[in-house]
């Protein structure tokens, strides 16, 4: 994957960098000029803070003292960040004047963090680095088989997990075992770049598949849980079924049920609180992360009984993490079966019970993805097709492909079906399925970007 580089449509590049830096300049001057806001530059930093305290002045409880609300290191003033944005205007009433101002600067952020992060240093360097250029896309050689627009990216792929947590950017990959793509940081691209992937070949696209909810299927299969096992052999649909657990059939009747979209739609929050739980997350954590992904505060009591719903629910997932954090505490590391990684937890800040939880569930649902990876990549060589179907990005739970013509399309799709139920059954996943005696099913969706280029 390394050598093959990732395929990005250079013109689709540089339209969302000129789209985002116009709509983040458009944004920054509307706000300023409606609301004496300054985002940027001087008197940018006493322009945000004279901004929240007002904020602050307007909502009537005391929101400095809610426990979301997260203040600078040095000065302990209200931070900028997007949750607290998030939080204060959760608070306020959906009429307030002020909440066009938020609206607004949640606009701008993105915009200007789709630029800053991202766009600029595909297309040009490091912002305010010019000679830091290892993440800008390159041409392909041309030959008349491929798209002149196309332009590669060539990320630093680490195999093995760095010593310690949080380490330098070039000290390797994970803790928890995944590959992990640096320069650029692929696995945390917004959905909005991923359109920017275009096949090198004049007739060619992107194709590939998404494995469905492995991380908990790994759950299901470690724990044993039944309510998880009972969903999956069902094919039934794991967070509709918390929702109406915790809130009664007529949840499904709520006019965005199912929209996908973050702030309104119940499921939501209850795939968030499903997700939640393979790392013990309380209440607190639930709340959280709702906050800081759609924009909603849920009240801290209703997380709290989607919390212990979900502990009642998942009592099998429940007493296997417990098991698993008695042995850290026993023999201070866990290892996974089969591949042999394990990790050390040595009490303080390292025995953390989230990660010891969260590790074998991360990592096995990772291997799944790239044994069956090996096995395309093998099977690709063997049948002389690796040059007209390139595998080019590992998303955890997704492969990419670029794929010569769409006429390789049903080839791949029968290699992936091979490769998975290779994997599912005399592979990794059926070797632990014959371990713990149980069977959890794994499906998959198979996906094409976009249209071709011919």
């Amino acid at each position: 994957m390394e050598e093959a580089g990732i395929p990005f449509s250079h013109s689709r590049l540089l339209h969302l960098h000129d789209r985002a830096s116009r709509l983040s300049a458009v944004l920054r001057q509307r706000i300023e000029r409606r609301h004496s806001l300054r985002l940027g530059g001087p008197g940018s930093v006493k322009s945000k803070t004279d901004f929240l305290d007002r904020l602050i002045h307007e909502i009537h409880t005391d929101a400095r003292s809610h426990p979301l609300l997260q203040l600078t290191k040095k000065t302990k003033r209200v931070s900028w960040a997007e949750i607290n944005r998030n939080l204060l205007a959760s608070l306020l009433p959906e009429n307030h004047p002020l909440q066009e101002p938020l609206a607004l600067a949640t606009r701008e952020s993105t915009a200007a963090k789709l630029v800053t992060t991202y766009l600029h240093k595909l297309l040009f360097h490091r912002r305010h680095k010019p000679d830091q250029k290892q993440e800008v896309v390159l041409p392909q050689r041309p030959t008349p088989l491929h798209n002149p627009d196309t332009h590669i990216a060539y990320p630093s792929i680490y195999l093995v997990p760095s010593s310690r947590k949080d380490s330098p950017t070039d000290e390797g990959g994970q803790m928890q075992g995944r590959l992990s793509f640096k320069n650029p940081a692929l696995q945390t691209f917004p959905p909005i770049l991923k359109t920017a992937l275009q096949s090198r070949f004049l007739t060619g696209c992107i194709h590939g598949f998404d494995l469905s909810q492995i991380e908990l299927r790994t759950a299901a299969l470690l724990s044993g849980d039944p309510s998880l096992i009972d969903t999956y052999l069902r094919g039934g649909d794991l967070h509709t079924e918390l929702a109406v657990h915790c809130e009664g059939p007529t949840i499904v009747d709520h006019p965005h049920f199912g929209s996908g979209n973050g702030r309104l739609d119940p499921r939501q929050w209850y795939k968030k609180g499903n997700f939640l739980i393979l790392y013990r997350g309380s209440a607190a954590k639930l709340q959280h992360a709702i906050l800081e992904d759609s924009g909603r505060l849920l009240t801290l009591d209703f997380c709290e009984g989607v919390v212990s719903n979900l502990r009642s629910i998942r009592h099998g997932l429940w007493l296997w993490q417990d098991s698993l954090i008695n042995h850290c505490h026993q023999h201070g590391r866990l290892e996974v079966p089969f591949i042999g990684a394990s990790r050390t937890f040595l009490g303080g800040e390292d025995f953390e019970e989230n990660e010891i939880v969260n590790f074998p569930i991360q990592l096995l649902a990772a291997a799944i993805t790239e044994r069956i990876q090996i096995r395309l990549d093998r099977t690709l060589h063997e049948n002389h097709l690796n040059s007209h179907i390139i595998p080019f990005a590992n998303w955890y739970d997704a492969l990419f492909f670029d794929v010569e013509h769409p006429n390789y399309i049903p080839i791949l799709n029968d290699l992936i079906a091979s490769a998975v139920e290779w994997v599912t059954t005399t592979g990794l996943w059926g070797q632990l399925e014959r371990l713990y005696r149980r069977h959890v099913p794994v499906t998959y969706d198979t996906f094409t970007q976009g249209t071709p280029n011919a």
